[in-house]
């Protein structure tokens, strides 16, 4: 309960708190079967600006979609859907114990910073360096998805 969020600036937003009662009850899988994840997130407005937006995971095998609201620019959101996907897994790892987690998304900068194929702005760093992080601490992989194919993505949205 102490332990700090993984999001740079979530202004008054308690993510992990949120985070957290998405899984109770949940039981462990099997070790060692792939997990599928998705991430994205919808901003309206410039992209360069700072406005409110939404980041959204989604983890099919476990019937687990998250929608949070998240002010940032548009690949601040992009960044804040992984970070909130990331801190899911972390704050519950009983549940991904022995999984190997595939993560996919729909930001095709995002993906390819975190995999080192595309250089990152330096307002985007902290996020990036997070992601990093988060990959020493939860092993994982991403990849991109198109945007039609991603059940995280914007035309789900019903907030």
């Amino acid at each position: 309960a102490g332990r700090p969020s993984v999001f740079p600036d979530l202004g008054d937003i308690p993510m992990a708190p949120a985070l957290h009662g998405l899984c109770m009850g949940l039981t462990r899988e099997p070790p060692g079967e792939i997990m599928r994840c998705y991430f994205s997130s919808d901003k309206s407005g410039p992209p360069d600006q700072t406005g409110p937006g939404f980041v959204s995971f989604v983890i099919p095998e476990l019937k687990i979609t998250f929608r949070a609201r998240y002010n940032g620019t548009a690949a601040a959101c992009e960044y804040a859907g992984l970070l909130a996907l990331l801190e899911f897994v972390e704050i519950n790892p009983t549940v991904f114990e022995g999984k190997v987690l595939e993560v996919f998304g729909d930001s095709f900068d995002v993906v390819n910073q975190v995999n080192d194929r595309l250089s990152c702005r330096a307002d985007l760093a902290d996020y990036r360096r997070l992601a990093l992080l988060m990959r020493e601490r939860i092993p994982y992989t991403i990849d991109w998805i198109p945007p039609a194919e991603n059940p995280a993505g914007p035309r789900s949205f019903s907030l």
